[in-house]
């Protein structure tokens, strides 16, 4: 870090706020999400600090912190890949598999009743509800498909 940027008071504050945040940062993107989330823009990070934008910025402070011993030493760990047996395998896609076949409860239980009860009796469904409720529950269960899909994506299995 350039000893004249780092006389910069507010630099010195910028790097009191990323520690008090994340004492051990993981690496220079860490920092420039804390700074970013601090409320630093990259206009204002280029005017105030020197730097073109935040992970610039980040890099230097993670550099300064790595340098001054402000950061401890980690030995890179190993991922460990475990198989599972064919049980958990099943218990797996039941489990996953129940998640998502929940949001399709209701338009199964509107199929049922449509087919298996309108036989007997015409008007146990009748015919102006079910021509709602059909597109309602397609469009519900792909708005919420697509959510189940995207919480699933975030979950690091």
């Amino acid at each position: 870090m350039n000893s004249t940027r780092l006389a910069n008071p507010k630099l010195q504050e910028a790097i009191a706020e990323v520690q008090t945040i994340s004492p051990q940062p993981a690496d220079r993107w860490e920092i420039a999400a804390i700074l970013e989330s601090l409320g630093y823009t990259d206009r204002q990070i280029a005017s105030e600090f020197g730097y073109s934008d935040s992970l610039a910025l980040g890099s230097e402070i993670y550099n300064y912190l790595r340098e001054n011993g402000y950061l401890a030493t980690r030995e890179p760990t190993p991922a460990i890949i475990t198989r599972r047996s064919y049980l958990e395998e099943l218990a797996f896609f039941c489990g996953e598999f129940s998640r998502s076949f929940l949001y399709a409860i209701p338009f199964v239980v509107s199929m049922i009743v449509d087919n298996f009860f309108s036989w007997a009796d015409p008007e146990v469904v009748p015919v102006q509800f079910s021509a709602l409720l059909s597109p309602a529950l397609m469009g519900s269960l792909i708005a919420s498909g697509g959510f189940v899909q995207m919480i699933q994506r975030s979950i690091k299995i």
